[in-house]
């Protein structure tokens, strides 16, 4: 069974699906990435910068060992984590109903009923591509380093990422029941 089967499974007899589509690939780069490629530079060259001077510095294997997941964490974020999105999107579709909103990651089925669209925020790209973030309040990402727009893969945000044609795809969100 492929995805959009495994979703439509879930639609109820009253539902009638308006658009499917799956996340485009590209744009893995989003605006928190403002904050997050610094950070991940520096956590990165701080943990090789211990390994090394454990290493070298004739400290206790301890230290070295210590230094380990630090340098596994700092390649996560320095490189993991734009792969880690990459699967995940090549992992996800989506179909909006009249009803409700159906997102499938891996196993993961999560529905966002159509009354809870509310504070529909988009981030656009210059070919059409674009992000629909859900329920986020308006300054969610002015005051704290959180992603301004665009929730990261894997979040606990409900977003449409990397949608084709973004803007017929809110249109569609905002002609839904609710």
């Amino acid at each position: 069974m492929d995805d959009y089967s495994i979703c439509k499974s879930y639609m109820s007899p009253d539902e009638r699906e308006l658009w499917s589509g799956v996340p485009q690939s590209g744009h893995l780069i989003t605006p928190a990435d403002a904050i997050m490629i610094p950070f991940s530079l520096f956590w990165c060259g701080f943990a090789f910068f211990w390994e090394y001077s454990a290493i070298t510095g004739g400290a206790s294997s301890l230290f070295a060992i210590f230094g380990l997941p630090l340098v596994a964490v700092g390649l996560y974020l320095v490189v993991g984590r734009f792969f880690h999105t990459a699967w995940i999107r090549k992992r996800t579709c989506y179909i909006i109903t009249n009803r409700r909103i159906i997102r499938k990651r891996g196993s993961k089925i999560d529905f966002l009923d159509g009354s809870m669209t509310y504070n529909m925020q988009l981030h656009t790209f210059s070919d059409g591509c674009g992000t629909i973030s859900f329920g986020l309040p308006t300054n969610y990402g002015k005051r704290n380093f959180a992603p301004p727009v665009s929730p990261p893969a894997g979040s606990g945000f409900f977003a449409l990422e990397n949608v084709e044609d973004v803007a017929r795809v809110q249109r569609i969100i905002s002609s839904m029941d609710k």
